[in-house]
């Protein structure tokens, strides 16, 4: 499945919805129900991404004579049909190619490369926009539509590397190594460029749809709550009745709802309202696939299906002495008891000189028992960290927990 870029276009008092899919010209459509899109020759061709600034059209990562990942090209003003031989701007101070654009405000665009991020400021004089480097090292997203608006300062892209960030236009921001940690042990990064990325203002959500490992298509979610701590919890859905759900666009809307005549329980001198005024909308999120169907998201419980969560921290030093190491005999966990059976397993995570951590030790436990909740281990570590993983029936509260250790060499 192809990803397409779209964005509105207002010129001469038409709205043209333009498209760009990474193959052929840039398409236009003039709003007119019955006529299609057509190509617009005159554009540079096989632009993978598109942005609206300043009334012109941005082109990214396009094909001149041979392709030119890292060049932007744009439009005359108020004329998405004309583009001049030397209308682009070349960002090659570092060696990615550009993924991304995304608009912030109307006079400024951000450019997402797969290695470095730039804003483009719209200015006068022969050169209409200046381009700012403003962050290297972090991954850039990893498709077109893998970058969300929240707002008309802030955006929120899954990033190359399995992680969700946010960009405010001088550097990005991860909301949490536990987010990058599950998208990457569960996407298969080999199709990863079908990935894409909504937001659900209604709820101040992040929704991240991706492909699982073994899988063609994108079959799997992840809902992020842009409240404090970034708490997550992944998301799929029924495909046992063979149809094929896809999704790949997302958006929160407010749909008209008008009342119908079954729907009227009283005598009709009970009412004072007009027809007119038994209308209203419903707050919806809704979920399209690629063949224009539409599915509105209702699912409001696990439906009796356990909900996979872990929770990880980072890994720390313990005691005063950093150079000695730690015998850690027991970590006492502050977790609420459960109405029935719930296992949830710890693992003792370490990092001696800080490489990437790893599991030291596992235990098991069951929250339904009385009393402490305590798993017992015997091993040294220099640092250490925690991770808790459950596939929860009922809901698991976690306060914290307390480490009993000993200094190597103490007795």
């Amino acid at each position: 499945m192809t990803q397409v870029g779209l964005r509105a276009y207002d010129k001469a008092g038409v709205t043209y919805v333009l498209a760009v899919n990474g193959t052929g010209h840039m398409r236009a459509w003039n709003g007119v129900l019955g006529d299609g899109y057509t190509d617009i020759d005159g554009s540079p061709s096989l632009p993978k991404s598109i942005a609206i600034s300043s009334n012109r059209v941005l082109l990214g990562n396009v094909t001149v004579s041979d392709p030119e990942p890292d060049m932007v090209v744009y439009s005359d003003v108020l004329d998405h049909k004309t583009f001049g031989g030397t209308s682009y701007i070349r960002l090659a101070e570092t060696g990615g190619e550009i993924k991304a654009m995304m608009e912030m405000g109307s006079l400024m665009t951000v450019v997402y490369k797969t290695d470095s991020i730039y804003v483009l400021a719209a200015q006068g004089g022969l050169a209409p926009f200046r381009p700012h480097l403003v962050s290297t090292g972090t991954p850039g997203p990893v498709s077109a539509l893998a970058v969300a608006a929240i707002d008309k300062s802030v955006h929120v892209y899954l990033g190359r590397n399995g992680g969700v960030y946010l960009f405010d236009g001088s550097s990005p921001r991860s909301l949490g190594d536990h987010i990058r940690t599950y998208i990457s042990q569960n996407i298969d990064f080999d199709i990863a460029q079908r990935s894409w990325i909504s937001y659900n203002s209604h709820k101040n959500e992040v929704w991240v749809f991706y492909p699982a490992k073994s899988s063609s298509v994108v079959n799997r979610a992840v809902v992020i709550s842009l409240s404090s701590g970034y708490p997550m919890w992944p998301m799929r859905w029924d495909t046992s009745d063979g149809i094929s759900r896809e999704f790949s666009a997302g958006i929160h809307a407010y749909v008209p709802n008008e009342t119908t005549f079954d729907q009227m329980t009283e005598p009709w001198s009970a009412y004072s309202k007009t027809f007119d005024q038994f209308r209203n909308t419903d707050s919806k999120f809704l979920l399209g696939r690629a063949d224009g169907v539409v599915y509105e998201m209702t699912g409001g419980t696990d439906d009796g299906y356990p909900i996979s969560a872990y929770f990880e921290t980072g890994v720390d030093t313990i005691g005063g002495d950093i150079t000695r190491g730690k015998i850690i005999k027991e970590v006492d966990l502050m977790i609420d008891p459960t109405l029935s059976s719930q296992e949830i397993e710890i693992h003792l995570l370490e990092s001696e000189r800080g490489e990437q951590r790893k599991v030291a030790n596992s235990k098991t436990i069951d929250l339904m028992d009385t009393g402490r909740k305590i798993a017992q281990f015997r091993r040294t570590v220099q640092t250490m960290g925690l991770k808790l993983t459950v596939n929860a029936y009922e809901k698991v509260r976690y306060s914290g927990a307390s480490v009993s250790y000993r200094e190597r060499g103490l007795r």
